[in-house]
């Protein structure tokens, strides 16, 4: 009999061990956070949104460039020391890889991707209650995702007009991602950029979490009314050719443009771009940056009597009004 009961407190004994290292066995990774285990957390989301803030018209720390002033290249304001292909017949073609050159480029969705699978995480989550932290940063650092996403349409929308929508992560299965990579025409493209800005105004802050270094709602209306500008003229200026929808040449399907009126599209474009604008410009008037000198008072040390000069140089920009986000650099 006693034997009997020392194999049974054996056996106990041996489970007992092998439920202890298998609760060991399962423990989360100190070293690296699970996908499952991320999106959890308020700093969470400011991580993953700070990471995305590679805006294409910055100049990387360390490079050479000249911004935003290269958008006139090749055109009626500005020349280059180069032609551009675009005008060239049989020689604008849109690149077949994702690679970093000249075409390639432009045709990738990295940061799109990774802006649908931050909402593929996310917006259940947030729903659900199930992230820790300020209720009001969590919504700001949502509503970020939904800028970078319309900025990252916008740059597509600027090199290759016509292009997928894609609103989430995809299958790797070719059926699925050849059926997602149908173009759809620009105008509908510049209206989802404008919808996603919709979103983000809805979810950001006035003032960011972190200053002026952090995307604001005020920034969101401006990039809105930037694009609806842009597609707005190119419209109008481009009317009746093949980089329109239904122009001459376009190679679209005629079937996807649902009743497409050029002349609706144009006004409706500029109009939303009045509107986002005078939404930031009322809050500047009577807070614009003071210009205290004359242009005969130029002449001399002027930094430190004009704030509207030193707007252009200082160090720290955050006090500007007219400033709406900037960009810290700290010398290492």
């Amino acid at each position: 009999m006693k034997l009997k009961y020392i194999n049974i407190l054996l056996l106990s004994t041996s489970l007992a061990g092998f439920t202890s290292c298998n609760d060991f066995l399962d423990k989360e990774p100190e070293s690296s956070i699970t996908p499952a285990a991320y999106f959890s957390a308020e700093a969470d989301l400011a991580a993953y949104s700070i990471n995305l803030y590679n805006f294409f018209t910055s100049i990387a720390p360390g490079s050479y460039g000249i911004s935003v002033f290269g958008n006139d290249n090749n055109t009626d304001n500005q020349a280059s020391t180069s032609y551009s292909s675009r005008w060239v017949p049989g020689e604008w073609r849109v690149g077949s890889t994702t690679s970093d050159d000249e075409r390639g480029a432009v045709w990738n969705f990295f940061q799109i991707r990774d802006c649908n699978y931050f909402f593929q995480q996310v917006l259940p989550k947030y729903e659900a209650g199930q992230i820790s932290g300020s209720e009001a940063n969590i919504r700001h650092y949502i509503g970020e995702m939904y800028v970078h996403r319309a900025y990252a349409y916008f740059d597509k929308l600027q090199s290759i007009g016509d292009c997928p929508i894609i609103e989430k992560v995809l299958e790797d299965e070719q059926a699925i991602l050849i059926e997602a990579s149908k173009r759809r025409p620009r105008h509908e493209v510049a209206r989802f950029i404008l919808s996603d800005l919709d979103k983000a105004i809805e979810f950001l802050s006035n003032e960011a979490p972190g200053g002026k270094n952090r995307i604001s709602k005020n920034v969101a209306y401006l990039l809105r009314s930037r694009v609806a500008l842009y597609e707005g003229t190119w419209l109008k200026h481009h009317k009746g050719i093949a980089f329109v929808p239904g122009g001459k040449g376009w190679p679209g399907n005629a079937a996807d443009l649902n009743g497409f009126n050029i002349d609706t599209e144009i006004n409706y474009f500029l109009e939303e771009a009045m509107k986002s604008a005078k939404v930031v410009g009322d809050q500047l008037v009577g807070n614009l940056v003071e210009n205290t000198d004359a242009p005969e008072g130029m002449s001399g040390s002027f930094a430190s009597l004009n704030p509207y000069y030193t707007m252009f140089c200082d160090e720290n920009m955050e006090n500007y009004s007219e400033v709406l986000l900037w960009r810290k650099f700290i010398e290492a």
